[in-house]
């Protein structure tokens, strides 16, 4: 803070330096702290004759800062910056969640005897490095010869989508490629769930004539989503 007290009287201010510097060379050391103490008094004193409208106690500049931020020249490289990091947090998470939720509902069914190996298999992207995954990912959204664009033309669609040289397009590439590391996770989160639900609750939705998507909607949905938000919010926070 300043001291109005030097404001008023700056001889004050230069004979009490003057004081705590005098001495022996034993107080070189107090002499080097008074000597930044006076350094740092006038420069705040400087900064509050600069602003008259301001406290003199007390120089805000953080509030500026801000201001810069929301009205200044940097707003229109931040908000659409900000909107899009927005963007991305929630639709990879979102499209993470409902990957893995729907995977770990069809791997939940106690009537598939192969469900070990299908979550060995689906496992992989969340056991593969990230940078392996993203190398790969980089050769099939090649606009020439990667393979999603080889699978669209199978399908009819003759067009070369530019995943990597078209701003809007590049963006659905990386939400896909996020999804694709993301949901593994996500599945193992809703497949912990779905085990921890009580089979009684489904036999009384039986008994009372609940189809398969009531007992999803009224039953599966809340409980998994109430065991793994906590999770599910941490991921949002990482993406």
């Amino acid at each position: 803070g300043l001291w109005p007290a030097d404001i008023a009287d700056p001889e004050a201010q230069d004979s009490r330096t003057e004081k705590a510097g005098a001495g022996g060379p034993e107080e070189s050391h107090g002499r080097s702290e008074a000597g930044t103490l006076a350094r740092q008094r006038t420069f705040l004193n400087q900064a509050a004759a600069q602003r008259p409208g301001m406290d003199c106690c007390a120089v805000l500049l953080g509030l500026e800062n801000y201001l810069t931020v929301f009205s200044g020249s940097i707003k229109n490289v931040f908000f659409p910056v900000l909107g899009w990091t927005i963007c991305f947090a929630l639709l990879s998470t979102a499209g993470s969640y409902a990957m893995g939720l729907i995977l770990a509902i069809l791997l939940n069914n106690p009537h598939m005897k192969e469900s070990k190996i299908y979550r060995a298999v689906l496992i992989v992207p969340w056991a593969l490095p990230s940078t392996i995954a993203i190398l790969a990912w980089q050769g099939l959204l090649n606009e020439q010869y990667g393979g999603i664009n080889n699978l669209l033309h199978t399908i009819g669609i003759a067009w070369n989508v530019p995943w990597l040289t078209n701003p809007f397009w590049a963006r659905v590439g990386l939400i896909i490629v996020n999804v694709w590391l993301g949901f593994p996770y996500m599945m193992n989160v809703c497949l912990g769930g779905l085990q921890a639900i009580s089979g009684e609750y489904y036999e009384a939705a039986k008994m009372d004539g609940a189809s398969k998507f009531q007992c999803f909607k009224s039953i599966t949905l809340p409980m998994v989503t109430k065991l793994s938000i906590p999770l599910v919010i941490s991921s949002f926070a990482a993406n």
